[in-house]
């Protein structure tokens, strides 16, 4: 299998592996990772470890995975060459922060979200929707923790965002939405319900 229709396949898995798993068929989605992770191992250890420590944190095993995403991050910057503002690191910040936010150390996630979303502005520009994701995550962050006025922006934000780039269907902008909305009953009026404003605006 030559490097392209080998990166085909592993597309095509991983794609079939966020269905499967979003329908709720855990056990398949774990099988398809695990295929993605060996087909990966011919291309990119980076990427092997990421689908590792991807399944394992789908499976709620978050102390097997955060060493794992730990080693993608370090891979990252080597088998590269990448500088510190490289959007893969972005990538593997997020994983961290997500696994330490799982696991309620949401000190050790709050800084690593913030740099994610710096590398991402200076990476993509503010309106990309990997940006528009990297708000998403902070602001669920504080929510989680009622931090509602440090959420409300980065809500919006992200909505704007993702309703601009993927439309106002889109699944993302649908829960994004939702979440906007509860935030706003959160803070009883606290600060101006400002979604009304960005018309049907991750």
């Amino acid at each position: 299998m030559n490097t392209l229709s080998g990166l085909a396949w592993i597309s095509n898995l991983e794609n079939l592996e966020m269905l499967v798993f979003v329908a709720g068929g855990l056990t398949l989605a774990t099988i398809i990772t695990m295929r993605v992770w060996k087909l990966s191992l011919h291309f990119s250890e980076t990427r092997s470890l990421r689908k590792l420590a991807e399944m394992h944190y789908k499976n709620g095993q978050y102390a097997k995975a955060e060493p794992l995403y730990q080693q993608a991050l370090v891979h990252a910057l080597q088998e590269k060459d990448l500088s510190k503002s490289h959007p893969d690191v972005a990538q593997g910040l997020n994983n961290l922060a997500e696994i330490y936010a799982a696991q309620g150390q949401f000190d050790k996630a709050e800084p690593l979200y913030k740099r994610a979303l710096v590398i991402s502005e200076k990476a993509f520009g503010p309106h990309h929707p990997e940006v528009a994701q990297c708000l998403n995550n902070l602001a669920v962050l504080y929510d989680t923790l009622d931090h509602y006025i440090k959420a409300e922006p980065l809500y919006r934000q992200s909505l704007a965002i993702w309703d601009r780039t993927l439309g106002p269907n889109h699944p993302k902008v649908v829960t994004a939405r939702l979440n906007y909305a509860a935030l706003l009953r959160e803070l009883n009026g606290a600060v101006e319900p400002k979604s009304q404003e960005v018309s049907g605006h991750s």
